[in-house]
């Protein structure tokens, strides 16, 4: 009976339930718009819960929807958890009228929970003044200040660079230094095409003086995508009185300062599937290349190794070229031992161009003497400017293997009979029979503070569990690298490597920066860790993110034996390892 009451008290302090419902909300920049506008539609999910539920967004015949990426906020007041995410979508109207966003759904725990219906009415475009770009939320009467972004192609092939340019135009003294934050690229590997540029220009008899950027965006997957809005925050002269005071002296001496925000339009890229059929051999690569095949010694010993040189040049993504081993293997053939390649690249933004080159070194090794020839190699890849699939190739090399110098140890030889005699050594043993003992009254005693002892540990690991949650971002923070760590020496079980890399380092990095998994994103990590450490460490963080979200994404074939796990999983903790410190030096 007392261990029945022990078991129910036991429960009874374990099943805290945490009842707390979902409230879910939505909302637009603006109810009037025209045609040739676009919507900003925001959803807020928010609870007391870390696992906040995506919203059931209705299909909408009189929109063009698209997600434009998500945000997220946990706060702990007095021990209680508080989530809240921003689903952010944007909307293009199909035609002129009146019309509804119905309510906005999320389930949580069997429960529907539903936003009230928005409406929205479309008008007539306005035709735009020429040569005016009317990217910019905040107008004057003269058009004193203003921003844009443009690409240079709005339908490009998968893994095709697309160049985005942001500009910002201004006529007027700046009473701060404009704050500029790059838009969403969700569904691109980016890269940075420096250098900024600076200049003036002439706009409908206007001198402005402009600040430029440029991106290169490589898509990754095949459909519609929308490039979110840029945008830019200063303080500007805010000055309208008469023309007697307008004059730059007064202007300077009355003038007081006010912010403003500045967002360009939001851009919809289509991305293109590579044409039908692909080369038996292609493996995905796009752009424009060269390849040349070299060895760091021509005459080598049975089973001795060299390396075998594979460098692909030209324009593209360079950082994405592959070259498995399994098609390293389907040109030299079954003469040559190859060991997997070890890569590295160099890249050049000339022009605003990436270009550059990546080289796989192949160690290989023959085992028998002679001559043998390294056949010619052959590349492919998919051209974007001429649309056709292209192939370059390297010249035979002629390799020279001599018989082997070295001599072999041989194993130690032991007879049947020195073996039996060992095993019958090996295996002796000696059992003991455990004699049963009486057990004293005190040990019996002992048995009925158990009880006491288990709720004393129970009320233990409550009082843990709660100080945990009061500290659950420094509790995230603190034990991501511990767990990363843990989850790469078991990476070898997995059934699906590249997913499981994936997970790893965007759960790794969604503790440090206490957001959730799905919400890491480059913008995110440049958020929060770019300034904060070593500039090395951090651009290899951004090239190991780019990299494992191009093996998760990309649509073409990859081959396991092109990751190299060990040398991958020698990377991630490397880098991990380094920002690690960096992180305690500034925590």
């Amino acid at each position: 009976m007392r261990t029945k009451i022990f078991i129910y008290f036991i429960v009874l302090l374990l099943a805290t339930k945490n009842f707390a419902e979902i409230s879910i909300s939505a909302s637009v920049d603006k109810n009037v718009i025209s045609l040739d506008e676009y919507v900003t539609l925001q959803v807020v999910v928010s609870g007391e819960t870390t696992n906040v539920p995506q919203p059931n967004v209705p299909q909408l015949q009189d929109f063009q929807i698209y997600s434009s990426g998500r945000s997220q906020s946990i706060s702990i007041i007095n021990g209680r958890v508080s989530t809240s995410v921003t689903f952010n979508y944007i909307l293009s109207p199909r035609r002129v009228g009146e019309f509804e966003i119905p309510p906005i759904s999320v389930e949580y725990k069997g429960k529907i929970y539903q936003t009230e219906p928005i409406k929205i009415k479309v008008e007539k475009s306005v035709p735009k003044q020429q040569n005016m770009p009317q990217q910019s939320i905040y107008s004057t009467k003269k058009r004193d200040i203003f921003v844009e972004t443009t690409v240079d192609k709005r339908t490009a092939y998968v893994n095709e660079q697309i160049t985005l340019t942001f500009r910002f135009y201004t006529r007027i003294n700046l009473l701060s230094q404009p704050q500029y934050t790059p838009p969403d690229t969700a569904g691109f590997i980016t890269e940075d095409l420096p250098p900024q540029r600076n200049y003036y220009t002439i706009i409908d008899g206007q001198r402005y003086y402009v600040s430029e950027i440029k991106t290169a965006l490589f898509p990754v997957s095949v459909g519609k995508f929308v490039i979110g809005p840029a945008t830019v925050r200063c303080t500007i002269e805010d000055f309208d009185i008469d023309d007697f005071f307008s004059d730059s002296f007064f202007r300077r001496f009355f003038s007081s300062g006010r912010e403003v925000v500045l967002k360009s339009e939001p851009i919809e890229i289509k991305v293109l599937s590579l044409p039908e059929p692909q080369p038996e051999l292609f493996s995905g690569n796009v752009g424009k290349y060269t390849i040349s095949v070299s060895v760091d010694k021509q005459k080598i010993e049975q089973n001795e190794s060299t390396f075998l040189n594979i460098k692909i040049s030209g324009i593209g993504n360079i950082k994405s070229l592959t070259f498995s081993k399994s098609l390293i293997e389907t040109f030299l053939g079954k003469n040559f031992v190859i060991y997997d390649p070890i890569t590295s690249f160099d890249i050049k933004k000339e022009n605003y161009v990436v270009k550059g080159s990546k080289t796989f070194k192949v160690p290989i090794s023959v085992s028998s003497a002679g001559r043998f020839v390294i056949p010619e190699i052959k590349f492919i890849y998919f051209n974007p400017q001429t649309k056709q699939y292209e192939t370059t190739s390297s010249t035979p090399i002629v390799l020279e293997v001599i018989p082997s110098t070295k001599y072999q140890i041989a194993k130690p030889v032991v007879s049947k009979q020195q073996q039996i005699s060992l095993e019958d050594i090996r295996y002796l043993k000696t059992f003991y029979k455990v004699k049963s003992k009486n057990r004293s009254l005190g040990f019996y005693i002992a048995l009925q503070f158990l009880p006491f002892i288990c709720w004393i540990g129970v009320v233990g690991y409550k009082k843990y569990e709660e100080k945990k949650l009061k500290n659950y971002h420094k509790y995230r923070f603190t034990n991501a690298y511990k767990n990363a760590k843990r989850k790469l020496k078991n990476i070898y079980k997995s059934k699906n490597v590249i997913e499981e890399l994936y997970n790893i380092i965007s759960e790794y990095l969604a503790d440090k920066m206490n957001i959730t998994k799905e919400a890491v994103s480059t913008q995110e990590i440049n958020k929060f860790f770019y300034g904060k450490i070593d500039t090395n460490v951090y651009n290899d963080l951004i090239s190991l993110w780019d990299e494992i979200n191009y093996y998760k994404f990309a649509p073409s074939k990859i081959d396991l034996n092109e990751l190299n796990v060990i040398e991958q999983v020698r990377k991630i903790t490397n880098v991990l390892q380094r920002l690690e410190y960096e992180l305690q030096k500034k925590y």
